[in-house]
């Protein structure tokens, strides 16, 4: 009788090891077919900003951002450009959508929620809003980005607009 439980509890521990066998291997035949999957915007991103005059190319200094692209489209930033005063512009809210390949658009906007008290030469931000429309290309965990950039004052009507190209590292 200890025999014949003894062959049974074997054949239990084959059976089993057996199965923790199958498991290991699709386990990681599903890891690596997630690592090989094609790479998404979406993800935390931490983005290099350079605006510049769409007519001269005169480029202003630049300027660090940091991008959030959701599942589903949707999007926010902050960004760390000193021509703001302390305050006076909210995050982005946005959107963003595959376009094909390895190119993505976006497109963001921020309150301007009080006209500049600085003195020219620094730029002057009238109360209002700012859009941002962005073509991302992804390379990896990188992007590249070429964009408007537009204000409009409190009654939509557009003050001024501009050019950026931006390169954007993933957040790990």
């Amino acid at each position: 009788m200890t025999s014949r439980i003894s062959r049974r509890f074997a054949t239990l521990v084959r059976m089993a090891a057996i199965a923790l066998a199958g498991v290991l291997v699709l386990g990681a035949g599903s890891t690596a077919a997630a690592q090989t999957e094609d790479p998404t915007l979406q993800g935390t991103w931490r983005v290099q900003v350079t605006l510049y005059n769409c007519q001269t190319g005169q480029k202003a200094p630049p300027f660090s951002s940091i991008l959030s692209f959701n599942r589903g489209g949707t999007m926010i930033g902050n960004t760390s450009n000193a021509a703001f005063q302390p305050g006076q512009r909210t995050p982005d809210l946005g959107s963003w959508s595959h376009i094909g390949g390895n190119n993505y658009q976006a497109a963001s906007e921020a309150y301007i929620l009080f006209t500049s008290t600085t003195v020219p030469p620094a730029p002057v931000f009238q109360q209002g809003t700012q859009r941002i429309t962005q073509a991302i290309t992804l390379n990896g965990n990188q992007f590249t980005s070429v964009a408007s950039v537009q204000f409009f004052d409190v009654s939509g009507n557009l003050l001024r607009a501009g050019c950026a190209t931006a390169t954007g590292q993933r957040f790990n």
